[in-house]
């Protein structure tokens, strides 16, 4: 397994260079991704886009109706933080796990969890 993680790497940097070459609008959730390759070599981004997505969903349907914004974030917060009870880290600020995107979703908690609402209402 090893040996694949030197070409994995590669790929998610030549990945993540072709977005910040980009002419269009820079995907922070993509580049996040690509960024956590280096600590996860093996991590399905396809798969991880995925279930952003899924959730992106889930907070449309929530806030579909909503035509007061903040009435909207609302709705997005309630299901980010009370549903599926993403948080911050507070007792660990410091766990490098706290900025790698992946790992924030598996784990409901990190750093990114705050703007993860704002994320998924784009």
């Amino acid at each position: 397994m090893k040996a694949l993680w030197p070409k994995r790497r590669n790929e998610a940097r030549h990945r993540l260079a072709r977005l910040l070459a980009g002419n269009g609008p820079f995907d922070v959730v993509q580049a996040s991704l690509w960024v956590a390759c280096e600590e996860y070599p093996d991590l399905d981004v396809k798969s991880e886009l995925r279930i952003l997505d899924e959730m992106r969903s889930d907070c449309e349907t929530r806030a579909d109706g909503e035509t007061n914004p903040f009435a909207r974030l609302n709705k997005v917060q309630e299901y980010m933080f009370d549903e599926l009870g993403f948080c911050g880290n507070l007792d660990n600020y410091d766990d490098p796990r706290n900025s790698f995107l992946n790992d924030v979703l598996a784990r409901r908690t990190g750093i990114p969890a705050n703007y993860l609402s704002k994320i998924l209402n784009q």
